[in-house]
């Protein structure tokens, strides 16, 4: 296999074939997937490629990359989905998942350049919480959103901060679905690379970072959603 200009049809590739392993067993619940670099060496490919293809296994849940312990595999099927099964549900997920890529690219700018070494601290403090509890996803999501929350804290600006404010009951609503779909592997990944960006106030490196965050949970949802029936939630 050879890695050509449709990286996307290539990434598919990968993860519908690991995905296929995963379902006939090959690895078990509970059992590591192979390194990136032996993943790489397999199918021919970098790692940016072996990373999206395992992406989107972790967005049906079927592995969850553990900081420290590599990938490992969850489920060996798609899991069910438990929520109310109504459009308004998927509609508010995905409205709200385009607000956040629209806003918090701004937030998170503003915050690299102000934020202050206290402020900082309350993050690691968040972060540590995270991964302390990164097997409860009730109490991760709760975690989750509240570091979103403190990013626009700590923006310093307060009509961004009223705006975050007035949308934290949906936020906290639909990070609950969000990460029973995704697991707690992308966040604790995410959240610790916005944080190292912060620390030495590189806004560029920030935005990239929420970004790449936001635009991997929005593919994430959707591709769990091909999966549902109807295409709902």
């Amino acid at each position: 296999m050879t890695e050509g200009k449709k990286k996307i049809s290539l990434r598919e590739e990968i993860y519908l074939q690991l995905k296929r392993e995963i379902e006939e067993g090959i690895w078990k619940k509970g059992e590591k997937l192979p390194s990136e670099k032996i993943l790489c060496e397999r199918f021919s490919v970098s790692r940016i490629t072996i990373r999206s293809a395992i992406q989107q296994l972790e967005a049906l849940g079927m592995v969850e990359t553990v900081q420290g312990a590599g990938t490992v595999v969850k489920q060996e099927h798609v899991l069910p989905f438990s929520f109310d099964q109504s459009d308004s549900v998927q509609s508010e997920i995905i409205m709200l998942l385009e607000y956040r890529m629209v806003i918090e690219k701004g937030v998170v700018a503003l915050t690299a350049m102000r934020i202050t070494p206290e402020e900082i601290e309350v993050l690691e403090k968040n972060y540590e919480e995270m991964t302390k509890n990164f097997t409860d996803l009730i109490l991760f999501s709760h975690y989750d959103s509240q570091f979103h929350t403190l990013l626009a804290n700590f923006c310093g600006n307060p009509i961004l901060i009223e705006a975050n404010n007035q949308i934290q009951e949906h936020m906290t609503t639909t990070m609950e679905k969000i990460v029973s779909i995704l697991g707690s592997g992308m966040a604790i990944k995410y959240h610790r690379e916005i944080i190292e960006a912060f620390k030495v106030h590189d806004k560029k490196r920030a935005e990239e970072a929420i970004g790449e965050h936001l635009q991997t949970t929005i593919d994430g949802v959707n591709a769990y959603l091909e999966h549902v029936p109807d295409g709902k939630l």
